[in-house]
């Protein structure tokens, strides 16, 4: 199976990985899944057809970006439509992200955020057990 291409979320000036998807729960809720991205824009290595670049602003997790995997343009207007604001505040999203440095990436170890509508509400480094820290 093909290795999926990642989200990529900007915390505290630092860019992470994420292959959490937390988009998914807004087009699922609202039927737009099959809409958003044209089946011939879909990637094996990109299933979801979309690659989202987000940031986390005073607590609040947004999306910046949206677009095609290795295709031009933005689809961020699209879905959201001209007057949405960027980055959008994600109020839709609960969940836990789990990050992965993306640019000094350290074996067994992430950061997990903790998010209620939007909000970031707690925020812990993770160790696999049986990894030492570097």
């Amino acid at each position: 199976m093909t290795h999926q291409v990642a989200d990529t979320v900007l915390f505290e000036g630092t860019r992470y990985l994420n292959w959490d998807t937390p988009l998914d729960g807004y087009f699922i809720e609202r039927g737009l899944m099959t809409r958003i991205v044209e089946e011939g824009a879909r990637h094996p290595a990109c299933r979801r057809g979309y690659v989202a670049r987000w940031v986390v602003v005073d607590g609040l997790l947004r999306l910046a970006e949206l677009e095609r995997h290795q295709q031009p343009g933005s689809l961020f207007r699209r879905v959201f439509g001209k007057a949405a604001g960027r980055p959008l505040a994600a109020l839709w999203y609960s969940g836990t992200l789990r990050l992965f440095e993306a640019d000094r990436p350290q074996p067994g170890r992430w950061l997990e955020l903790d998010v209620s509508a939007g909000r970031v509400c707690a925020v812990r480094w993770m160790l696999r057990e049986g990894w030492e820290k570097a």
